[in-house]
């Protein structure tokens, strides 16, 4: 079998945490490698991580300062040995099938998408997105990701920005990925009304109409860029602004 490494940022996520760690051992496809970046929690979040690692050799704690999302998964990246990449978010969790059904259907591609359930924060299901198109989607943990092809590119998350899953979907695209879509839903993705993306920050939207329009060469990533950005202002349209934090957090 060939290994899948799993990148979970953790970040004052005590509440879910023991979920999505379970989710991921109970994987039916076993070779795994899961990380674990504990990217500065102040709650009890390394001391759940550090039980599960005693417990199952797969996984691998990483303790970091508090740099944010982006920062601590482009820690697991470097860390990363598999030959495919899955991101998780410590509020989320898997179905027990879904690396196995991914590493089976992804074949010679760079990156695979799939779908995704959308939870309440007591997990009480929402709805469910299939992606029909290669860019519909910004979601970096809605894709299975060939290593080789995110190092080669020099792929990673940049650092400092709230909309950091935007610039990244964006800059892969960019790079011209053998793609393909798989019609399964395996993902489930916690909403939480207190996140960072479900409120508005005019100065961080601004950072990243400028950073698009940097961002690929050609009249593809020109429809791309107009249509990416269309979708996070219809996203947002009701959301309130918000003043920018100091320390941006990432999805408690």
């Amino acid at each position: 079998m060939k290994v899948c490494s799993v990148i979970v940022p953790i970040y004052n996520a005590e509440r879910y945490l023991s979920e999505c760690i379970r989710s991921l051992i109970s994987q039916t496809y076993t070779d795994l490698e899961i990380l674990l970046i504990n990217d500065g929690s102040t709650d009890s979040s390394a001391a759940i991580a550090s039980r599960y690692a005693r417990r199952d050799s797969r996984i691998v704690l990483q303790g970091t300062l508090n740099r944010g999302q982006a920062a601590a998964r482009n820690t697991g990246l470097e860390l990363a040995t598999g030959e495919w990449v899955l991101f998780v978010d410590a509020d989320d969790y898997l179905a027990p099938d879904c690396i196995a059904r991914l590493i089976a259907a992804i074949g010679d591609r760079d990156v695979l998408q799939y779908g995704y359930h959308v939870v309440t924060e007591d997990g009480k299901s929402l709805y469910k997105q299939i992606p029909w198109h290669p860019y519909l989607l910004t979601t970096p943990w809605s894709r299975l990701y060939r290593r080789a092809f995110l190092d080669r590119n020099r792929l990673r998350f940049p650092v400092g920005h709230i909309y950091e899953d935007v610039r990244f979907s964006m800059m892969l695209w960019a790079a011209r990925p053998r793609q393909r879509i798989l019609p399964y839903i395996g993902y489930y993705y916690r909403r939480n009304a207190g996140s960072t993306t479900s409120r508005r920050h005019r100065h961080e939207e601004e950072l990243l109409y400028r950073d698009l329009r940097t961002i690929g060469k050609g009249f593809r990533m020109w429809l791309l860029r107009c249509y990416t950005l269309w979708r996070l202002k219809f996203h947002f349209r009701k959301a309130p602004y918000y003043p920018e934090p100091s320390n941006t957090p990432y999805k408690p």
